[in-house]
C-alpha cells in the first residue's frame, strides 16, 4: 500500500511541476498581442454563452496564427470579428491565453497536484516507516 502511494505521489508531483514550469515560463517569457476573434465554442447541447473562442492573431515572426482560449466573461457576449487582447508565449506557441485571465504581476498560486503529491509521498513515507 505504501508503495501505491509513493508511485501516485511520484505521478502528481510530477504532472504539477510541469505545469508549474509552463506557468513560470509564460510569466517569464509573455508578449501580448491583440488578435481578432475567428469563431466561438460552445458547449455541446447549445448555449448562449461560448466556452472558449479561436482568435488568429500575428506572432513576433510576422506569421498568423489561430489557437483556442477561454471566452472572455461579461457583458457583452464575444462576437465573431471582435478584437481580443491574449498573450503568448514565443518558445511554445501553442501557450496562448487570453489576457484578461493572465496577469504577470500577480503572485502565482500554488499548485495542487505537488502538493497533493507531496501529501502522499509524506504517508507513503510514514507507512514504510512504521512497516505498513
Amino acid at each position: 500500500m505504501a508503495f501505491a502511494f509513493g508511485f501516485f505521489g511520484l505521478i502528481f508531483s510530477g504532472i504539477g511541476l510541469v505545469v508549474f514550469r509552463q506557468d513560470l515560463l509564460m510569466r517569464r517569457n509573455a508578449v501580448s498581442v491583440t488578435g481578432i476573434v475567428a469563431d466561438r465554442v460552445f458547449k455541446p447541447g447549445g448555449g448562449s454563452w461560448p466556452v472558449s473562442v479561436i482568435v488568429k492573431y500575428t506572432a513576433q515572426d510576422g506569421v498568423t496564427r489561430e489557437s483556442s482560449v477561454a471566452a472572455p466573461t461579461g457583458n457583452p457576449v464575444v462576437q465573431v470579428g471582435d478584437a481580443m487582447e491574449i498573450v503568448y508565449n514565443p518558445a511554445n506557441l501553442r501557450d496562448v491565453r487570453s489576457a484578461e485571465k493572465f496577469d504577470s504581476k500577480k503572485r502565482m498560486p500554488g499548485n495542487g497536484l505537488v502538493w497533493l503529491g507531496g501529501v502522499f509521498l509524506a504517508v507513503a513515507v510514514i507507512w514504510l516507516a512504521a512497516g505498513i
